[in-house]
């Protein structure tokens, strides 16, 4: 079969069948999305509620402005994330809880201002997990934003490899010892 046949073949069993149209409940400007609700100006979305003026989101909820994200709760102008709860103005994080103004960073929560940081917890003007005063901070990372982001995401693996993740993902929890990714429950079962 050469290719010319074959797709002249799925063309004809493609037109056979009707296709099911997308599941939007409530949703304004919501092209090539799927299973989408209460959402507006949605564009290559799915599985994502309450959301607006978001392209290219997977599996999220409350999220507005964002690009690129997975998993997105609660965040405002986040790109290229896997993970941001409650985030705000923040690229390339990789789990991120309660962080504003915070680039290149993974595992971090209640952080504002950081950039190539894991692991850190109620930190600001942070590079690549060494504290700097904010003049420093922001005269450093003007040059770190210059760089090849495949640069920056490389010397964040190797500040995984060195501080590694010991517990689970969670925040701001009371009496819950156990789950992952759970965060401000009071008990758990």
């Amino acid at each position: 079969m050469t290719a010319d046949s074959f797709y002249t073949e799925l063309k004809r069993l493609l037109s056979l069948y009707p296709k099911t149209p997308p599941e939007l409940q409530d949703c304004e400007n919501c092209d090539y999305g799927d299973y989408l609700a209460f959402s507006k100006d949605m564009f290559v979305a799915f599985d994502t509620a309450n959301s607006a003026d978001c392209y290219y989101v997977y599996d999220s909820y409350i999220a507005k402005n964002c690009v690129d994200c997975d998993y997105t709760i609660e965040s405002e102008l986040c790109y290229e994330s896997v993970d941001p709860f409650k985030c705000f103005n923040s690229d390339y994080i990789e789990y991120g809880v309660s962080l504003r103004d915070a680039m290149y960073s993974a595992n971090c929560i209640n952080c504002h201002d950081v950039f190539g940081c894991v692991n850190l917890q109620n930190k600001s003007f942070c590079i690549f997990n060494r504290q700097l005063t904010e003049s420093e901070y922001r005269q450093k990372v003007a040059l770190y934003k210059k760089w090849p982001a495949e640069k920056v995401l490389a010397m964040v693996e190797e500040l995984k490899l060195r501080y590694p993740l010991t517990q689970t993902r969670e925040a701001h929890n009371e009496n819950s010892a156990y789950g992952n990714y759970s965060h401000y429950t009071t008990t758990a079962i």
